[in-house]
């Protein structure tokens, strides 16, 4: 027997939101050339008191129907810079991003961020999602 995948209405996103739930995974990145890493990928992933750790895949849906990307984006950015900072290396990182998040505010917020954990801004590489544009490309 195969289980379907759980996916979490907006009142339990809403509450994974309040309880703090999110976590960030870490996937790390490698130049072909080099025996070691060069930087990580900040992931969000849903830490659920009863269902374990969650992909986007089970809390994404509501997140957008919900209009709460932008949070989701700060949250997995800000615990990302409390990590990179206390690594004794730089390491570059990255971090998907909405095309609906990117506003004019939202380099000031980020730069304001670093600086905030003493992380430089260049060590940062956004990386668009495709989700809005395979969206429009739908219309």
């Amino acid at each position: 027997i195969q289980s379907l995948p759980v996916v979490l209405n907006d009142k339990q996103v809403q509450l994974a939101f309040e309880k703090n739930w999110f976590v960030n995974a870490y996937q790390s990145q490698h130049d072909v050339n080099k025996t070691q890493a060069v930087g990580v990928e900040l992931l969000a992933r849903l830490m659920h008191p009863e269902l374990g750790l969650l992909t986007p895949l089970h809390f994404m849906e509501s997140v957008r129907r919900l209009n709460l990307l932008d949070k989701l984006f700060y949250n997995v950015l800000e615990q990302g810079l409390k990590d990179i900072s206390k690594l004794r290396e730089p390491l570059g990182f990255s971090i998907n991003i909405e095309q609906s998040t990117l506003r004019i505010d939202v380099a000031d917020k980020i730069i304001n961020l670093c600086n905030e954990y003493n992380v430089s801004p260049s060590l940062l590489t956004l990386e668009i999602t495709e989700h809005e544009t395979f969206l429009l490309d739908t219309k």
